[in-house]
Order: structure tokens, then C-alpha cells, then sequence
């Protein structure tokens, strides 16, 4: 439908935002060099979940089981 020209009024206005942030994405990534996690917490934030601890692999010394 879209490759004909035969968009809605609905379906247009849902795409005309994703398609101005398409435009807007390209030419930050091409003009500004800013880094993908830059970019990253630009469009999602900084994360609020630290990630969970991950126990050590061996135990420590003297320790038995």
C-alpha cells in the first residue's frame, strides 16, 4: 500500500513520526558522530536496574563445603 501512494489519513499519522525519526537518527549518526551509547541513552534513558551480581566462579580460599 505505502509503495503506491495509499495511505490513509490513520495509517499516515502514525508513519509521519517514525519517518521523521528515521530522518532524525540518520543525520545525527552522520552529521554529530555521537557514540550508539550516547545514542542509546538519548532514545532510552539511563538504565534504572543495575544488573544483578553474578557470584564468583570459584570459592574463596580456606573455604569448605
Amino acid at each position: 500500500m505505502a509503495e503506491q501512494g495509499q495511505l490513509d489519513v490513520a495509517d499516515q499519522r502514525r508513519v509521519a513520526p517514525l519517518l521523521r525519526t528515521l530522518v532524525w537518527l540518520q543525520h545525527t549518526l552522520l552529521e554529530t558522530r555521537i557514540s550508539l551509547s550516547k545514542l542509546k541513552r538519548l532514545l532510552f534513558g539511563k538504565p534504572t536496574e543495575k544488573a544483578p551480581r553474578k557470584p564468583p566462579d570459584d570459592p574463596p580460599p580456606g573455604f569448605a563445603e
